[in-house]
């Protein structure tokens, strides 16, 4: 049986660094430099980037928006030593893997939306890092399983890689656990009861 975990609640959660979490299973990558890491990620739509930088702001770290040479906005962080943990904990070789202990939780799965989720005809989709190890999708499938949210992966041939969470009551637990739309999120960007599929 999954986990009972609180719902996400803008006024009154917990913020943390760790959150971001969120951020690098949708693809963000960490460079580290010296006693310093930052943490960046190239979006296709300005709500997103405006919601990742209210996301970095409220947890204490500016954000920066660059546009890029296709349209979309590159999204980051300055150097800081409080991403440091997040380096080491997501870094095995060169490759960007989640710790054997990672979790989600409520602000995790609201950030992984907002970076890169989607409404599809059957569900709801959290699309992953195309350029990731795959290591790093599985971890992402088990800790959607963990918390109530077994999802069906999508490679990249089938429009992934991405899970896609369907039936009304992953739905509605999705829906609860990410809480409201960030502000000016268009219809169909943000998990929604009227996308079930099947139970």
């Amino acid at each position: 049986m999954h986990e009972q975990l609180p719902l996400f609640d803008d006024p009154s959660a917990d913020l943390e660094i760790a959150d971001l979490e969120g951020m690098l299973v949708a693809g963000a990558a960490l460079v580290q430099r010296g006693a310093e890491a930052r943490l960046s990620i190239v979006v296709g739509e300005q709500w997103r980037a405006a919601a990742i930088v209210e996301a970095f702001d409220l947890r204490g770290l500016p954000g920066e928006q660059v546009p890029t040479f296709d349209a979309h906005v590159a999204v980051r962080t300055p150097f800081h030593r409080s991403l440091l943990p997040l380096a080491a904990r997501w870094s095995r070789g060169s490759s960007k893997v989640p710790p054997a202990d990672w979790r989600l939780t409520p602000a995790r799965i609201r950030l992984w939306a907002s970076v890169a989720g989607r409404t599809d005809p059957t569900g709801y989709l959290l699309s992953l890092g195309r350029t990731d190890d795959p290591a790093c999708w599985g971890a992402a499938g088990r800790a959607l399983a963990a918390v109530g949210l077994a999802g069906t992966m999508l490679g990249p041939r089938a429009g992934g890689p991405a899970y896609r969470i369907v039936g009304l009551r992953r739905t509605r637990r999705l829906c609860e656990m990410v809480g409201s739309a960030p502000t000016a999120a268009p219809p169909g960007a943000w998990p929604s009861l009227q996308v079930q599929g099947p139970h």
